[in-house]
């Protein structure tokens, strides 16, 4: 009976040494797997991928080393070789509607150029997480707090050295990464939103991410039909209006530069206050800047994103030409308001 007893006891052991789950070591609270690179081989640490903007080991080189650490005996590394953005990137399980705190330890080498440092990131989300590029030689300890959203489950997390269109040559180490879920988040502390397929990501602040705004479309649909009646009712009443007609030439000259100057106003306004979506107007600033680090002859090149004609480009080159000789800060609305004056004056001289 006993020997029995003793043998059906060993028997569910092996059973359960076999269903239960083998899961790396982590601190409790942290649903990062191998947060700190100990595991895995050199070039691939268990449960981490590579990532890379621009291909090839000429470009840019993803590893795992011992010689600088944090803690425990191994870090990852990125270093690019050229205006890059390289990152280790995991996946991990996240409740809709959360809070999380995301942190990790980052130590600069060396960086060149006016992208985005090293930094832990949200994939998809193009901004509102610190990034460094310089941490004097030390650790550095990054942290901020992002929400889910209504229906979202999975999250992506980054350890990079760049920004998307944020581009930036040099070497940084990566240590003792962090993802804990949180009831609320701190007095004082912003929230960006981690719904990359949602909404824009959201320049921190003091309130919580907000749900993503939906279009309506009976609201476009009304909008329409407003605009529509309103054109109807200005076309038969005054453009083929008789006595609109026979109005001297300087009455519509009056109302020309009206309806211009009104124009030109309202155009200021929006390039002053739009800040347009994040990811966009990064992408936009990079290859404005390429332009004028490589001339347009060499813009176009294997293994560089660029999916626009020409044509528009050669503005993003003006204005970032414009941008270095008055010393505008990236992102600030002076550039489009001197693109569309520029754009406006043939129209003008050509209309008058």
């Amino acid at each position: 009976m006993i020997r029995s007893t003793r043998t059906a006891a060993m028997l569910v052991l092996m059973l359960l040494l076999f269903i239960l789950p083998v899961t790396s070591s982590y601190a409790a609270g942290n649903l990062l797997q191998n947060p700190g690179f100990e595991e895995g081989e050199e070039g691939a640490p268990a449960g981490w991928t590579k990532d890379m903007w621009i291909q090839g080991d000429s470009s840019g080189l993803l590893s795992v080393q011992s010689e600088e650490v944090h803690s425990g005996t191994r870090a990852a590394v990125i270093e690019n070789l050229e205006p890059n953005h390289l990152k280790w990137v995991q996946t991990i399980a996240v409740s809709p509607n959360s809070y999380y705190k995301i942190s990790g330890y980052v130590k600069i080498v060396s960086t060149a150029g006016q992208g985005l440092g090293a930094n832990i990131f949200p994939v998809g989300i193009g901004g509102g997480y610190p990034a460094t590029t310089d941490t004097g030689g030390d650790w550095q300890y990054l942290e901020f707090y992002g929400q889910t959203g209504s229906g979202q489950k999975e999250l992506g997390i980054g350890a990079a050295l760049g920004g998307y269109a944020s581009l930036i040559q040099g070497k940084a180490y990566f240590d003792d990464l962090s993802v804990e879920q949180v009831d609320a988040v701190p007095a004082g502390a912003g929230v960006i939103s981690l719904d990359s397929a949602a909404a824009a990501a959201q320049n921190g602040g003091g309130q919580a991410a907000e749900t993503p705004h939906k279009v309506s479309p009976a609201k476009l649909l009304l909008l329409s039909a407003v605009f529509s009646v309103f054109f109807a009712f200005f076309y038969n009443r005054a453009f083929r209006s008789e006595r609109l007609l026979k109005q001297p030439a300087a009455v519509y000259t009056r109302w020309l530069y009206v309806v211009f100057g009104a124009a030109l106003i309202l155009r200021i306004w929006i390039g002053l206050t739009a800040q347009g979506y994040q990811n966009d107007m990064n992408t936009f600033i990079a290859w404005g800047q390429r332009l004028v680090d490589l001339g347009p002859g060499k813009f176009y090149e294997e293994g560089y994103f660029a999916d626009y004609p020409p044509g528009y480009l050669y503005i993003l080159y003006v204005l970032s030409l414009i941008r270095g000789l008055f010393g505008f800060a990236h992102g600030s609305g002076e550039r489009p308001c001197s693109s569309s004056c520029r754009q406006s004056f043939p129209i003008w001289c050509w209309a008058g």
